[in-house]
C-alpha cells in the first residue's frame, strides 16, 4: 500500500463509504470544511457555504456534533473579513451581509463569536442581527468584536438575549446609520427566567432609543427578575437612555459616557432604573460622565416609579463619581429605598424638603433621613419637617421639644441644642 502525494494511503480512500466521507478530505459541499484542514472545536466561517452570513453560520450549527440540545459545547466560531468576491459579502465594503437572525440556542455551551475588526451591515429588514437562547437555556456565549451596522432596518435590537446563562458580549461596536432613535434598542435582554449572568464590556452603541435595555419577557415573575449584569467601559448615545434596566439583581455599571456630539448624547437620562414589574436590587453605579457637546438632557442616574405607586420600591442603590454638564441635574432618585452617594455634579434632586440632599437612610424614631456636604438635615420621629437643619453657616431649629445632641469631634464634650417655648434657641453643656 503506498502513499499518495496528500498524505492518504491509496487504500484509505478506495475503502471509504459515502457515510464516513461526509465532512472528511472530500466533504460535503453543502455543510462544511475538511476536517483534515479545520480541528474541530474551530469554524471558519469562510469555509462554509452561504449567499449570506447567517447561513452560513447555519452550515456552521449543523455541522456541530450532537442533536438538538444534546450539541457538544467548546467551540470557536471565527468570522474574517469577507473576499469581496464571496456571495455572502457586500463589494464595496466588503461587510457580510446579514438577511436573518443568527440564533444561537439548544445549549450551544461555551460558543466563542470572534469577529474582530469585521463589519456585518443588514440588507434587508430583521428584528435583531444576533439571537440568544430564544426558548431553553443557552450558557456560555461570547461575542468577541464584531461592527454592526443598520441602514433602518433593524426593528428591534442589534443583539437580543433571552435565556442565556454567563454571556460576554466584548468590544463590539454597534451603530445605526439612520440617526438618532431609528432602533428601539442596541442590546435587549430580556429575562425569561433563565437568564443568568451577563457581562459587556468596552463596548459602543449609537443611534438606539435604549443603548442597553434590560426588561421582562413575561410579565408573571413570581420571584422578580434574576439576572446579574456587569457592564463596564461602556459608550452609548443617540437616543434617549443609554442604559434602561427594569428589575434585576446585583447590577454593576462602571464607566459609563455618553456624548461628543450632539447626536451621541441621550435626551432623557444616561441611566434609567425602573420597576414596571420588579425593582431592581443591590446596584453599584460610578463614574458617569459625558463628553464635550452634549445637548440638555434630564439627568446621568434616575430611579422611578412606572407603577404608580403599585410596586416595589428599589432597594440598594450605591452611586458615586456623576458629572454631567449638560444634565439637569446629576442623579434623580425616587421610589428607593436606600441609597448613598458622593462626589455628583451638578445638584442632585430628591423628591422631599431637603435641598440638595445626597443621602437618604429610612427608619424609625430619630435617625438620619437626609445629608449633603453643605446641609444636614435631622427627623426626629415620623415628623415630615425636619426638626434641625446644619447648613454652613446656621442651624435651624424647627419646633420647641427635646432638641438634639450634639458630640465634639474628640468626644469629649456633649451639647443639647434646642429651643424653649418662645422659640428661642438654646445650647446646654451635659454632664458625662
Amino acid at each position: 500500500m503506498t502513499d499518495d502525494a496528500d498524505g492518504t494511503h491509496e487504500g484509505d480512500r478506495t475503502n471509504r463509504t459515502d457515510e464516513t466521507r461526509r465532512g472528511g478530505p472530500e466533504r460535503d459541499a453543502d455543510r462544511g470544511p475538511p476536517a483534515s484542514e479545520t480541528p474541530a472545536s474551530i469554524h471558519v466561517v469562510t469555509e462554509y457555504p452561504g449567499e449570506t452570513l447567517d447561513e452560513k453560520l447555519e452550515r456552521v450549527f449543523e455541522t456541530l456534533p450532537g442533536e438538538g440540545q444534546g450539541r457538544q459545547s467548546g467551540h470557536r466560531i471565527v468570522i474574517p473579513a469577507p473576499d469581496p468576491d464571496d456571495p455572502a459579502a457586500i463589494a464595496e465594503g466588503p461587510d457580510w451581509r446579514v438577511e436573518s437572525p443568527i440564533v444561537v440556542d439548544d445549549l450551544l455551551g461555551k460558543v466563542v463569536f470572534e469577529l474582530g475588526w469585521t463589519r456585518l451591515r443588514a440588507t434587508a429588514p430583521i428584528e435583531h442581527f444576533l439571537v440568544v437562547g430564544p426558548d431553553d437555556k443557552t450558557a456560555h456565549v461570547t461575542l468577541e468584536g464584531g461592527m454592526f451596522y443598520a441602514n433602518g432596518n433593524v426593528e428591534r435590537s442589534f443583539v437580543d438575549i433571552r435565556g442565556v446563562g454567563h454571556m460576554h458580549v466584548d468590544r463590539t461596536y454597534l451603530e445605526s446609520l439612520e440617526g438618532r432613535n431609528s432602533v428601539p434598542a442596541g442590546i435587549r435582554l430580556r429575562d425569561y427566567h433563565g437568564t443568568s449572568e451577563v457581562t459587556i464590556t468596552d463596548t459602543e452603541v449609537t443611534g438606539c432609543r435604549d443603548g442597553f435595555l434590560a426588561e421582562h419577557g413575561v410579565d408573571d415573575v413570581p420571584y422578580g427578575a434574576a439576572f446579574d449584569l456587569d457592564i463596564y467601559n461602556w459608550r452609548g448615545g443617540g437616543g434617549e437612555h443609554s442604559i434602561r434596566i427594569d428589575g434585576g439583581v446585583g447590577i454593576t455599571l462602571h464607566s459609563i459616557q455618553v456624548g461628543g456630539h450632539p447626536i451621541q448624547s441621550v435626551s432623557d437620562s444616561i441611566v434609567k432604573l425602573e420597576n414596571a414589574v420588579t425593582p431592581v436590587r443591590n446596584v453599584s453605579i460610578s463614574n458617569v460622565r459625558e463628553r464635550h457637546n452634549a445637548m440638555a438632557y434630564d439627568s446621568g442616574v434616575a430611579a422611578v416609579d412606572v407603577t404608580d405607586g403599585e410596586g416595589d420600591r428599589h432597594d440598594g442603590l450605591y452611586v458615586r463619581n456623576v458629572d454631567c454638564h449638560h444634565a439637569a441635574r446629576s442623579t434623580d432618585l425616587e421610589y428607593v429605598a436606600a441609597f448613598d452617594q458622593e462626589n455628583l455634579r451638578p445638584p442632585p434632586r430628591v423628591g422631599d424638603s431637603a435641598d440638595g440632599s445626597t443621602r437618604r437612610f429610612d427608619g424609625d424614631g430619630g435617625v438620619q433621613r437626609h445629608e449633603t456636604t453643605g446641609t444636614h438635615a435631622f427627623y426626629a420621629g415620623g415628623s415630615a419637617e425636619p426638626t434641625a437643619v446644619v447648613d454652613e453657616r446656621d442651624v435651624h431649629l424647627s419646633q420647641a421639644g427635646g432638641g438634639i445632641v450634639l458630640t465634639t469631634p474628640d468626644g469629649d464634650r456633649r451639647f443639647r441644642l434646642r429651643v424653649d417655648d418662645d422659640g428661642t434657641p438654646i445650647t446646654e453643656e451635659l454632664e458625662r
